[in-house]
């Protein structure tokens, strides 16, 4: 039980690490940079070894094409939908579904992710991811944000 309590703390922590450099990326802020320091950060405190390390960036680089496309198909959809003449209120239902829809496939999209990363952890860099991002959601784990307006 025990055991079932710190894996599922690890993966809801990881996901959000995930999560958290999605959003940098979907900001426009410091795209690669957070995103690298993430990397380099979980590389050198897990010992990810090289294999590791590429599939990491590879989980990343990922999301962030799914994210992408995702947010171009919105665009595209929400412009069809404003450049009808009128638009009725089933049209705007149909722009807040879409939304929800485009949500909840990137969930699955990051549970997928976070199996993929588990996966890849050894027993002993499980228990020392389950440490690296709990410091790093408690603020410990330094990096330096931009903020832009």
């Amino acid at each position: 039980m025990k055991n079932n309590l710190k894996l599922s703390a690890l993966i809801i922590t990881a996901a959000g690490a995930l999560l958290a450099t999605q959003v940098a990326w979907a900001h426009g802020k410091n795209r690669d940079g957070w995103a690298g320091k993430f990397v380099t950060h979980a590389t050198k405190k897990l010992e990810l070894d090289s294999a590791q390390t590429e599939k990491l960036t590879a989980l990343i680089k990922d999301i962030r094409q799914h994210k992408k496309k995702m947010h171009t198909d919105m665009q595209a959809n929400v412009g069809r939908l404003f450049a009808k003449s009128r638009l009725t209120r089933q049209d705007a239902l149909n722009i807040m579904e879409m939304r929800e829809k485009s949500r909840e496939k990137m969930r699955k999209l990051y549970a997928d992710k976070m199996v993929a990363f588990h996966q890849m952890l050894r027993p002993e860099q499980r228990k020392e991811a389950l440490k690296f991002f709990g410091k790093m959601f408690r603020g410990k784990w330094k990096h330096k944000r931009r903020h832009h307006h």
